[in-house]
């Protein structure tokens, strides 16, 4: 048997698939643990500090996680549904290696160009600095997606996050500055890259550590970047979107009312935590489905995960609606609480990003990643041009509305192109 290296090993060594079920189990639990050591991470500094320094994390993760989004070029997912092992795990590593440094040092130029001040800048260094050892270890975790070992990548995601959270409080308790507490995540992650990550990619991916090897052959890595690119392209979309609103309230508002922003838009990333979670762990299967042209599976699965994430997304409404104004004072403070009519709408971005995210992952199985790349861009300009008249006139709640109106077109192009390809694949079929 060939493993994804390419090298030929026994059976015997071979680690075996889980069900789908216990991916699915093993992937939420994951997932829900990270979301709420994210949102813990918020409530810890919203305590301890003050909503600038909130909107100062706030700032490094919307000014690193597009250009990081970029640099990686979404290889998790093209690495998980290369069903016909056209590259090797040396080849997507090797990507890897060679963008990320780039990703960091164009963070540290914009925001050293954009004229921050320097304990702005040292934030947003250190979330980016995190940002590189995570990335390294997701090459791993898509080996161990493509076997359908998410047992795996979701014990790593498991120690990684609990790791980070306990490292970050801990040493902003201690000194009380933003940029040592995340520089502690960078180190965090680097730790458990190195102990658990490698040796387990080491055994799965077959024999000994050499296996991790990256493989720098540019015509193979060309055409690696050149197949994912488009895909990368619509993530950092989705996340500049996303972050728009970010970038528009710092400038117009203040890191304050960034900082606010941030805390209560973590309840809308619930949904968007189970949904990723049953994403990854039918992903594979649909990849099958498109390979084998079996379109009806895949609609199928598709529709299922639209259904869910619809139901999930309407009950965290209910949720926040009835209680939403307490749990905000429960979870950080009294100012926070006011602003329950934007957490409304945000809850309702969240169940349109729910639905919009069963279609995403039905068209990431196909790999049809130029065709999309249009709708993105297309919803990404009309949601730009929705924050520019809404937040500089409406603060948190244009920013609220803004996120919704962009989930609802990016999700509309989404059904469209894929109502296009089933039917494509159909006739042919």
């Amino acid at each position: 048997m060939k493993n994804l290296a390419g090298q030929t090993v026994s059976t015997a060594t071979c680690i075996q698939p889980r069900s789908l079920t216990t991916n699915a189990v093993w992937t939420i639990a994951a997932n829900l643990v990270r979301g709420g050591c994210q949102w813990g991470l918020l409530v810890a500094l919203a305590k301890l500090s003050t909503p600038a320094m909130v909107g100062q994390l706030a700032l490094g993760l919307a000014i690193s996680t597009p250009l990081f989004l970029l640099s990686g070029l979404q290889l998790r997912i093209v690495q998980a549904t290369d069903a016909k092992d056209d590259f090797h795990f040396g080849h997507y590593l090797g990507l890897r290696l060679i963008c990320d440094p780039l990703a960091f040092v164009v963070t540290i130029g914009f925001a050293w160009a954009a004229g921050y001040p320097l304990d702005t800048l040292l934030v947003i260094g250190a979330v980016a600095l995190s940002k590189m050892p995570d990335s390294l270890g997701d090459c791993i975790q898509g080996a161990m997606q493509k076997n359908e070992r998410l047992d795996m990548v979701a014990v790593s995601t498991i120690i990684r996050n609990l790791g980070s959270f306990a490292a970050f409080v801990g040493v902003f308790c201690l000194s009380g500055l933003v940029s040592l507490a995340a520089l502690s995540q960078a180190g965090m992650s680097a730790l458990v890259f190195l102990a658990y990550d490698c040796p387990r990619g080491a055994r799965l991916i077959g024999p000994g550590v050499r296996a991790l090897a990256p493989r720098i052959e540019w015509s193979r890595l060309f055409r690696l970047a050149g197949l994912a690119l488009p895909l990368a392209l619509i993530a950092m979309i989705i996340s500049l979107g996303g972050n728009l609103p970010r970038y528009l309230l710092e400038r117009y508002w203040g890191a304050a009312s960034l900082g606010i922003f941030a805390a209560i838009m973590q309840p809308s990333l619930v949904g968007n935590i189970v949904m990723t979670g049953l994403g990854h762990t039918v992903m594979p299967g649909m990849a099958r489905s498109y390979a084998s042209g079996d379109w009806s599976r895949l609609s199928r699965l598709v529709l299922r995960l639209m259904g869910l994430g619809c139901i999930v997304g309407g009950v965290a409404i209910a949720v926040i609606w009835g209680w939403g104004r307490e749990i905000m004072t429960l979870l950080y403070r009294p100012e926070y609480a006011e602003y329950q009519d934007a957490l409304v709408w945000l809850m309702v971005a969240g169940t349109i990003g729910n639905i919009g995210c069963g279609l995403g992952y039905g068209l990431n199985a196909t790999r049809a990643y130029h065709y999309y790349l249009l709708f993105y861009s297309i919803s990404g300009v009309l949601g730009a041009l929705l924050g520019f008249l809404l937040i500089p006139v409406y603060g948190i709640k244009g920013a609220a509305w803004t996120i919704c109106g962009t989930y609802f077109l990016s999700g509309l192009f989404l059904g469209l192109l894929f109502f296009f390809l089933s039917h494509k694949g159909e006739s042919r079929g």
